[in-house]
């Protein structure tokens, strides 16, 4: 008889600075004891997620949630419990937290939450929390000039962590300069620097990762890249992001959300089969496809990680003003 699957609902509490999260250390004596994990707890028969997440949060840590928008659903068979983790993001909280039930906690910095020991399943949930709501993407040019670059510069440094440089109108010898010079402004800003191409491509640029399109994505039967680099893919459908989860893809868009003028032929597929598809997803899951700094949250409200987006910032009057904009959205 299978093992029924435990609903348990997490909280993810960031620091005021949005540097740091809030972890705890499981009770030695517990289900995979010693290891760190997010704190949340059992969600009861008859009571929504949300309501779970107050009332766990309150007792084990006296923190009492004032707003939240969920991160991400994940379900994952351990070889003796099978749990599905309901992620929520804690937006707005008072209390003063300490451990009430004697637990070790701690706030570390998201650039080294992989440094900790957490349960397999929360490997997706500090994808999710190292990922920013912002996936900015470059306009397919005939050439890049200085301007392209100063633009990017100015974006990168007011608030874009994660970028994705794709040309198909060039080939990789006649923007290899740009995209390095991309990767040097993310490097001193802390940003993350995804390049779509091939894999070679992205190792031979030192990109921090490779952007598969969904072609590329179900050619593949592994994992292209070690974990020290982030793989993020294109789906357009359940079947494509289920295959991005089964080879190991760290994140992926999925699209069209509105109809495009670059993509016309592709029906767009609205909030409500989004939330269909990226609700069933182990992935952090980016909207695109007409997205505009003013979906940012509804993106939010409908379970996905955050938005893509090209034109909406680029083509934007003032596209610093727009990733503010878009950052600022609830």
């Amino acid at each position: 008889m299978p093992l029924a699957r435990q609903h348990i609902a997490v909280g993810v509490i960031y620091s005021e600075s949005r540097e740091k999260v809030l972890v705890t250390k499981r009770p030695v004596i517990a289900h995979m004891g010693g290891l760190w994990e997010f704190p949340g707890g059992k969600v009861r028969d008859n009571e929504d997620v949300l309501t779970a997440l107050k009332r766990e949060l309150f007792e084990e840590l006296d923190l009492e949630v004032g707003s939240a928008h969920p991160l991400i659903q994940i379900e994952h068979d351990y070889f003796d419990k099978h749990v599905k983790l309901d992620v929520w993001v804690i937006d707005d909280w008072k209390g003063n937290v300490y451990g009430k039930e004697g637990q070790e906690l701690e706030w570390t910095w998201i650039t080294q939450l992989r440094q900790k020991e957490f349960p397999c399943a929360n490997t997706a949930i500090i994808n999710a929390i190292a990922l920013p709501s912002l996936y900015l993407i470059t306009p397919d040019f005939d050439s890049y000039d200085e301007i392209f670059v100063n633009t990017a510069k100015a974006l990168i440094e007011n608030g874009v962590k994660l970028i994705q440089f794709r040309s198909k109108k060039t080939s990789f010898i006649s923007h290899e300069k740009t995209a390095r010079e991309l990767v040097e402004i993310c490097n001193k800003n802390k940003g993350i620097f995804i390049y779509n191409g091939t894999p070679e491509e992205a190792l031979k640029l030192d990109a921090h990762g490779v952007h598969l399109n969904s072609h590329e994505l179900l050619r593949c039967d592994k994992r292209p890249l070690t974990a020290k680099h982030w793989v993020a893919a294109s789906c357009h459908n359940l079947e494509e992001l289920n295959h991005a989860v089964e080879i190991g893809v760290d994140f992926c868009v999925l699209s069209p959300i509105y109809e495009t003028t670059s993509h016309r032929d592709n029906k767009s597929m609205g909030w409500e089969i989004f939330e269909h598809i990226a609700g069933k997803s182990r992935i952090p899951v980016y909207a695109l496809g007409g997205m505009k700094p003013a979906d940012m949250g509804i993106a939010l409200r409908h379970k996905a990680q955050g938005i893509a987006m090209i034109s909406g910032i680029w083509n934007a009057q003032d596209p610093v003003k727009a990733v503010r904009n878009c950052l600022k959205s609830p």
